[in-house]
């Protein structure tokens, strides 16, 4: 028996040393909204990823990035004045299986973004450049990142989050499972083409305390199971169902 609770400690040790907390700048990740930190923020989450899961905590400033992918048992913290600002060039962001947007995720698990930080997009600078970028014939297909994208993950959590100057759908949701959005405001800017949630092939989601502001759907849904929606509103007063 002495034995057992000996194995049980060591484990919970364990996962309380993996779970650690990285400071951003650690990374050489700079905070003056002109360095593009693509290459650093990606290099900062493989090396938690490969040391057993932690944090990437983001300070006050401003941390300039195009797409950067998530990995299991790794979390972003926003702490309030942190701002994870999306390139103004498509070219930063990378198709990543199908996704395109500043943060990614595809087949993790027990990932998630929270804080009372900012992740903002280059809105409509952003559209103008692709569009162009396409008149001019240098890009052939009209690149449409939003600001976070989950494709085929479990265990997804996004909380207490600022989602900003979305030129397109500020989060999409495809094919996860046991996903909690808790407490996030959406603002569109006004932009035209901002959307808020894209919700797909999902199971087991839970969203409320949302505030949502955008031009297109607040919330798009397709093909799901076990999808609730609480206490969520849109700017217009108007309440969001789980319909």
């Amino acid at each position: 028996m002495k034995k057992c609770w000996i194995f049980i400690l060591f484990i919970l040790i364990s996962a309380s040393v993996g779970a650690k907390d990285y400071n951003a700048s650690l990374f050489g990740i700079k905070s003056n909204g002109t360095t593009n930190n693509t290459s650093s923020i990606q290099k900062a989450i493989d090396y938690i990823s490969e040391h057993g899961g932690g944090t990437l905590v983001f300070y006050v400033g401003r941390y300039l990035t195009g797409t950067v992918q998530l990995k299991s048992n790794v979390y972003i913290m926003l702490e309030e004045g942190a701002v994870l600002l999306g390139s103004s060039s498509p070219y930063d962001y990378k198709n990543a299986l199908g996704m395109q947007a500043i943060i990614v995720a595809d087949g993790q698990y027990n990932v998630g973004i929270s804080g009372k930080g900012v992740v903002k997009g280059s809105g409509s600078l952003l559209v103008k450049n692709t569009e162009k970028l396409l008149a001019a014939g240098y890009m052939k297909t009209n690149m449409k990142p939003g600001l976070v994208a989950f494709s085929n993950c479990t265990n997804v959590s996004v909380s207490a989050l600022n989602l900003w100057n979305t030129a397109y759908t500020a989060l999409a949701l495809t094919n996860c499972k046991d996903v909690r959005i808790d407490g996030i405001s959406i603002d569109g800017k006004n932009i035209p083409s901002s959307a808020g949630i894209l919700v797909t092939h999902c199971k087991w989601v839970t969203m409320q305390h949302m505030f949502i502001k955008v031009m297109q759907q607040p919330i798009t849904k397709m093909n799901n199971q076990n999808v609730s929606i609480q206490h969520s509103i849109t700017d217009k007063g108007t309440l969001l169902s789980e319909s």
